[in-house]
This record gives structure tokens, C-alpha cells and sequence, in this order.
């Protein structure tokens, strides 16, 4: 005897990103690569903050991010002056391509 049953597979589901909203302020974006859509197509105004740790094994390991989502005008005029009061002094590097 042959016994059978229906299998319902739900519908594929993606998240996307709706957007991101800087942690200090109200300012909010939809693209994490540019904040300042107004700028133009070309411009590129993107911030990055995080740190990572955790182990890493040749066969497995675990990491765990620490991400700060901060807008151009809050790393610009809050983080980099409280850095500076710390005594840090941040690096500045360029690109031309």
C-alpha cells in the first residue's frame, strides 16, 4: 500500500532593504552606498563603522559584527570631534581611478 500526502512549500520570501536610519539623528537613506541622493548618480558618500570578533577555525568559526549606522553629517561633525577629544587621531586615505 502506498501512502502519500501533500508537501506545501511556501512561497519563496527575501528580505531587502527597505532602509536605514543613522543612529544619532533622523536621517534616513534607501541606498547605504550614497546618503546624499540629491548629489548626483556619481557622488559617493558612504560610512562605515564596525568591528568584528570571534574565532576562526580552517574548518568553521563564529564572528560577530558590531555595526554602527551613522549618516556622512553625524561621522563628520559628531564622531570624528569625539574621537578627536579622545586623543585618536583618524586615518585619511585617498583613491583615484
Amino acid at each position: 500500500m502506498k501512502k502519500t500526502r501533500k508537501l506545501i512549500r511556501p512561497a519563496y520570501v527575501k528580505e531587502v532593504l527597505e532602509s536605514i536610519t543613522c543612529d544619532l539623528c533622523p536621517a534616513t537613506t534607501t541606498d547605504p552606498e550614497n546618503w546624499v541622493i540629491e548629489k548626483g548618480l556619481y557622488h559617493r558618500d558612504e560610512v562605515i563603522v564596525q568591528g568584528k570578533r570571534g574565532d576562526v577555525y580552517p574548518e568553521s568559526g563564529y564572528l560577530q559584527w558590531v555595526i554602527l549606522d551613522l549618516c556622512p553629517t553625524c561621522f563628520r561633525d559628531k564622531l570624528i570631534p569625539w574621537f578627536h577629544s579622545l586623543g585618536g587621531q583618524p586615518r585619511t586615505e585617498e583613491m583615484d581611478f
